[in-house]
């Protein structure tokens, strides 16, 4: 930055300013810089540090190693920093083999009950729909499918790790010319262990209206739950019916997240509690 400081002290300076309780996330290959940056950042906040770890750092040679490195770095404990497992965008399809693996990869972390907080990060959300069929399809959770399987796996006396996901989207973003694309209607609607995704024509095509359609597609499956399960339902519910706009893209991406968000609390509050219970 003109003034000298490094970018990142800058960042979180507006936060505070904004009232934003933010937390910095660092990885295992940040360069000094940002290090001694974040550790400025950690200082002046008091709130700790997250540290995200992909599943590529785990080939490192000397992964419980490095950790501590960076913690020294930023002046921190196990205790101050919450851990991030971040699985990425990967095909979960052999769950058993997947759930192995991880069993083996978390056996490389160190000290696994000092941390924060833990929390494993994943998803299997398709990174296009082009190939999806019409009027909609069924795709499988799987982040969700293996993180169950996961922590069924785990001992009593193990750790069990928080569940994060990329809600209705994939992570790797996709820089595209509107002026050129012509984005498909879609309906994302997450159900116990799959999305429901409802695909129509472009936009351009047949503009927004089409909605409506997939609205009332997604209302005749059993799965759906009806209004009154999340505002995400309520809107979809009132729009098959005419009583609401059939709004635009960032009405929909907003109706599929508040919907997601509902659903996979409720299924961690049940999941957890069943899990407590049977222990």
């Amino acid at each position: 930055m003109d003034d000298g400081r490094h970018f990142i002290e800058t960042i979180f300076e507006d936060a505070r300013d904004k009232g934003c309780r933010a937390i910095p996330v660092v990885g295992l290959f940040n360069d000094r810089q940002s290090l001694t940056a974040t550790a400025s950042v950690i200082r002046a906040d008091q709130r700790g540090v997250a540290l995200r770890l992909t599943l590529d750092d785990f080939e490192v040679k000397n992964l419980a190693t490095d950790i501590r490195k960076i913690l020294n770095i930023l002046g921190v404990a196990y205790a101050d920093t919450d851990l991030i497992v971040d699985e990425g965008a990967l095909s979960f399809q052999q769950t058993r083999t997947f759930v192995r693996m991880m069993l083996t990869l978390l056996k490389m972390i160190p000290v696994l009950d000092r941390w924060r907080t833990f929390t494993i990060v994943g998803t299997n959300y398709p990174p296009t729909i082009g190939g999806l069929r019409t009027p909609f399809d069924v795709f499988p959770r799987q982040e969700w499918i293996t993180y169950q399987a996961l922590v069924n796996r785990l001992g009593s006396r193990s750790r069990k790790p928080a569940f994060g996901d990329y809600a209705v989207t994939h992570p790797d973003p996709v820089e595209l010319d509107m002026r050129i694309v012509k984005p498909y209607a879609k309906l994302r609607y997450t159900i116990d262990d799959s999305w429901h995704i409802g695909r129509g024509a472009t936009v351009r095509e047949l503009g927004f209206p089409q909605y409506r359609r997939l609205c009332r597609n997604l209302m005749a499956q059993p799965y759906f739950d009806g209004p009154g399960y999340s505002a995400g339902d309520d809107y979809i519910a009132d729009c098959a019916a005419g009583t609401v706009s059939t709004g635009n893209f960032s009405t929909w991406v907003w109706v599929s997240t508040n919907r997601h968000l509902t659903k996979v609390v409720n299924d961690l509050a049940t999941f957890h509690g069943l899990s407590d219970i049977a222990e």
